[in-house]
């Protein structure tokens, strides 16, 4: 992830984005020292590099053994409550901006609530949050319903919050809520429940299923009951935490929509698969429609992820397949709807958008693209890559 990790600071700076960046891993041997100097060596970058894990060893917060299981996504949430900052943006490495990420802050949304959400795809799987449980009741409405709000000092809700009973995963319509490649969260705005419950969820309410006492170190006895295991990564836990700390939270008025894989629209120009893309969350609908950022490590990534290939790799090879397949099509900006139901969406997979069209991407993507590329081929001649074993 160093490449793209290292063009995505070039490629802020060169939007004009001045915002301190804090870069979150876990232990040594996730980012080596040789890598985290080629980060550090950019010119204006502006990083500060935090090892989360050793530092809540270090606090007796989480134990060595569990402290490796946040190698993933579930790093995120931790990297919220560790950041000295207390306006934090979360950022996705293989996210690609065509417009600086900082005028988020002063969105109407992000100034009424001290968040920014975006939604991920609509899709109606009888999984997750969705999942129907015993009674016919989909999870999420168990989950809210016996989570321990005395153990934060809250009062149980009469109901949830407008927000949520307005929402697709409420009605059943989708099993994924939140995409988390981008995060705005004001954490005094939050307050300590909220992040308190946060902390909860990426750690106790995770894996219920371990002892408590291994996984994190607390005096704090909280009863047993439901477990995230049901949901995708992390991503949901950031509104559940505002929803559950009855906290207001503003996400984007737009659906996810998506840029095209290489066949896409011959194939199937009203429907297009690849990967997700968000538009600029503005609440008039009349305002242009105008694209905030792809995250594309499909787009992007130098690293071949679909073989995990690195060692010895030819890295003009890959970096020329990259820019020959740039996207020239996204979703157009729509709102959220229902989708067809798992089994039956014909041949589409779950990154497709059935039926909600496509529109030409400006050729100013196609140039930040290719920039993006030409900057992590750079970065990744320079790296010292270990040859990968890949097992078939």
């Amino acid at each position: 992830m160093v490449p793209i990790g290292a063009s995505l600071v070039r490629e802020l700076r060169a939007l004009g984005n001045k915002d301190p960046i804090q870069v979150m891993h876990c232990f040594e041997a996730e980012l080596p020292e040789a890598d985290r100097a080629l980060l550090l060596d950019i010119e204006d970058a502006n990083v500060e590099i935090i090892d989360v894990c050793s530092l809540l060893v270090a606090a007796d917060l989480l134990t060595a053994e569990a402290a490796t299981d946040f190698q993933n996504y579930w790093l995120k949430p931790l990297a919220v409550l560790v950041s000295s900052f207390d306006e934090v943006m979360l950022l996705d490495v293989d996210n690609l901006f065509v417009r600086d990420p900082a005028e988020l802050w002063t969105t109407p949304l992000y100034l009424d609530t001290g968040t920014l959400f975006f939604y991920d795809r609509v899709l109606n799987f009888n999984f997750w949050l969705n999942e129907a449980q015993a009674d016919g009741r989909a999870y999420l409405r168990i989950f809210l319903e016996t989570f321990p709000y005395t153990s934060f000092g809250l009062h149980p809700p009469t109901n949830p919050s407008q927000r949520l009973q307005d929402s697709m995963i409420y009605a059943r319509h989708t099993a994924h809520e939140q995409d988390s490649s981008v995060v705005l969260l004001q954490k005094s705005k939050a307050g300590v429940p909220v992040l308190k419950i946060l902390w909860h969820l990426a750690t106790y309410q995770r894996h219920h299923g371990h002892p408590f006492s291994w996984y994190i170190r607390t005096r704090t006895s909280l009863s047993h009951y439901l477990t995230l295991r049901q949901t995708r990564g992390d991503k949901e836990s950031f509104w559940l935490s505002f929803e559950l700390g009855q906290v207001p939270y503003a996400f984007s008025p737009w659906a996810a929509s998506v840029v095209a894989k290489p066949g896409d629209v011959p194939a199937h120009p009203d429907t297009l698969c690849g990967s997700l893309a968000q538009f600029v969350p503005t609440t008039n609908a009349n305002d242009p429609a105008v694209l905030l950022f792809v995250n594309g490590g499909d787009v992007i990534d130098i690293v071949d992820t679909g073989t995990g290939a690195s060692g010895g790799h030819d890295w003009d090879g890959r970096g020329a397949q990259l820019l020959a397949d740039i996207p020239h099509h996204v979703t157009p900006r729509h709102k959220r709807h229902p989708t067809p139901a798992f089994g039956f969406r014909g041949t589409y997979d779950q990154t497709c958008l059935i039926g909600d069209g496509a529109t030409a991407l400006d050729e100013s993507f196609h140039e930040l693209a290719s920039r993006r590329i030409r900057w992590a081929v750079d970065v990744a001649k320079r790296m010292e890559w270990q040859a990968t074993i890949v097992h078939t």
